[in-house]
């Protein structure tokens, strides 16, 4: 068990309990996951979520955001376009010098590709966009993390901490085990992270203690999942990832893995995830929480 996290501390929870940020990823990428997103939010069992500000449906998301203020919605900063036949470009930039894009002009499919050819003024000038258009689209923008890992490099990190103190919201970091670190393989990333975590946290940051995402590529098992990740999780504050969408002929063609997006839908809407919640003795907050605690310092 970790330190009681001291957000935690800071919002009357005790060291024993179990706090979960239910995060929906991937809001605006296509149609179905801005619908799933409004349903789940509007019925309170989805927390907060990030949107993908380059994907054709974003403005949908935006459009929401200015109807109902309050929704908990992030920058969910994007530097790939993963799928073979849908993808999207930067906001910032079409010069091939850049490094951000392929010899078609969208994003690298890879994150190896993208840390392979990004450059830090360019990065720099994406995230900028990204979170700016967000604003200037009316998201009261909760919090930034990541799409595919993206800006865990060097070349990257620099200019997502700085979008977070510039903006003073929170980023995605959350605390990492040597095991977990040693996987990288590249011990100057390891002991940078471990470095920016010591100082985010100094400065005032909220800092994840556990982190879980929903395997897509079992969706026949999904509620059994959720239900044994929540039994078996630990006291601190839990970064939850899930992809929701609503089965469209549009999610089936642009995803390979479209029915695991909409097993997190289907497990998130039925009755028994409430329960489930109510029997592990779940507390939920979002972003939003987090980041009023960390301006008020």
């Amino acid at each position: 068990m970790t330190d009681f996290n001291p957000f935690l501390k800071k919002l009357g929870y005790s060291a024993d309990d179990r706090v979960v940020i239910f995060h929906a990823d991937d809001v605006g990428m296509c149609q179905a996951t801005v619908s799933a997103f409004k349903q789940l939010i509007e019925q309170q069992v989805l927390n907060s979520g990030a949107a993908m500000v380059p994907c054709s449906w974003f403005p949908s998301a935006a459009s929401y955001c200015r109807e109902f203020p309050n929704t908990d919605l992030g920058v969910h900063m994007t530097f790939t376009s993963e799928w073979k036949s849908y993808r999207w470009r930067p906001l910032s930039t079409s010069h091939p010098e850049s490094g951000l894009i392929d010899s078609e002009g969208y994003f690298f499919s890879t994150t190896d590709a993208v840390h392979k050819n990004g450059i830090a003024k360019f990065i720099e000038g994406e995230v900028a966009a990204q979170i700016n258009l967000a604003l200037a689209a009316g998201v009261d923008v909760s919090h930034i993390d990541m799409h595919m890992g993206a800006m865990l490099h060097p070349n990257f990190l620099p200019a997502y901490l700085q979008a977070g103190r510039t903006h003073r919201i929170p980023m995605l970091a959350y605390r990492m085990s040597e095991e977990k670190l040693q996987k990288w393989n590249n011990p100057q990333l390891a002991a940078k992270i471990k470095q920016i975590l010591a100082e985010l946290e100094e400065q005032g940051f909220p800092i994840i203690d556990h982190f879980y995402q929903t395997d897509l590529s079992r969706p026949e098992t999904r509620m059994d999942e959720i239900d044994h990740v929540l039994k078996t999780l630990e006291p601190g504050l839990t970064h939850f990832i899930i992809h929701p969408a609503h089965d469209t002929p549009e999610l089936r063609a642009i995803t390979t893995d479209w029915a695991g997006r909409v097993a997190d839908y289907h497990a998130l809407e039925q009755d028994g995830f409430l329960k489930c919640l109510n029997k592990y003795n779940i507390q939920r907050i979002g972003y939003r929480e987090l980041r009023d605690v960390m301006r008020s310092q």
